[in-house]
């Protein structure tokens, strides 16, 4: 009976991640749900399985918007190399957002 058990998590995992990793991708209004229904789902989750609601563009509450670690009199235009301090931000932060403007980042590239 365990390995029926054990199969059966496995896939709901599996399910999970397919599911947050498709909606990610979507459009908010898409994905938008009557709270009863997200309940219900979560009604039959086994013990132990957690989950982690992201906004469908990935922006949570703790993003760090790379604008702020930018030097002050930034260039929109990229022409100029950021990318020292893009690398201390990928570094230090988990979730950045980039902003919507070309940022130059050289040769040595970004290690994420």
């Amino acid at each position: 009976m365990s390995g029926k058990k054990n199969f059966r998590e496995h896939v709901l995992k599996g399910m999970v991640t397919f599911s947050v990793l498709f909606l990610i991708q979507c459009k908010k209004e898409e994905i938008s749900m009557p709270l009863q229904n997200v309940q219900g789902m979560l009604k039959g989750m086994p013990d132990g399985v957690k989950l982690t609601l992201l906004s469908a563009n990935g922006i949570i509450s703790t993003s760090f918007y790379l604008e702020k670690a930018l030097p002050s009199g930034y260039v929109k235009d990229g022409s100029k190399d950021y990318t020292s301090y893009v690398q201390a931000a990928v570094t230090k932060y988990s979730n950045i957002v980039f902003p919507g403007f070309p940022i130059l980042i050289n040769t040595t590239g970004i290690r994420i």
